[in-house]
């Protein structure tokens, strides 16, 4: 979860605003509803997996049943929307 925030707070930082850690907290948690209604399970499983729970990316291939490539993948294409999500915000 810390590199989610961290997210927040370099979205915060683009803007020259200096948030307080719980709006910060909060806008993470509204995009990330808002972007994981757009990924299958297995997608958003593979980031969840990945960037909060912090699992090696060739663990999480293996209990998803997905390449590790398909993995990074996943991962990227999360994060990528998710940083899209935050600008909007």
């Amino acid at each position: 979860m810390l590199k989610l925030l961290n997210l927040a707070e370099e979205n915060s930082s683009m803007l020259g605003d200096q948030s307080s850690s719980q709006q910060q907290s909060s806008s993470l948690l509204a995009g990330m509803e808002m972007v994981q209604a757009e990924f299958e399970d297995g997608t958003w499983q593979a980031f969840w997996r990945t960037t909060v729970d912090d699992v090696p990316t060739s663990v999480v291939a293996d209990e998803l049943e997905m390449s590790v490539n398909a993995v990074r993948l996943a991962k990227s294409r999360v994060l990528r929307r998710l940083r899209e999500q935050l600008d909007a915000l």
